[in-house]
C-alpha cells in the first residue's frame, strides 16, 4: 500500500458522535458533509504520513 496518499472514512449516520470521535482520535478531519442516496453523510480524511498533501 505504498501508493496511498490519504485515507478516507465515510459515515452514513452524522448523528453517531462515537464514530466521529474515533475518526478524530486517529487523526482524521472532517473533509465534507454531503448527501449520499438522499441521506446525510460525513467524509473524514487524513494524509498518509510522509506523503504530499492531496
Amino acid at each position: 500500500m505504498d501508493d496511498l496518499d490519504a485515507l478516507f472514512a465515510l459515515y452514513r449516520d452524522p448523528e453517531n458522535e462515537a464514530s466521529r470521535r474515533v475518526a478524530q482520535k486517529i487523526g482524521m478531519a472532517l473533509e465534507k458533509e454531503m448527501m449520499l442516496d438522499d441521506a446525510p453523510a460525513l467524509v473524514f480524511s487524513m494524509d498518509r504520513p510522509g506523503s504530499s498533501e492531496i
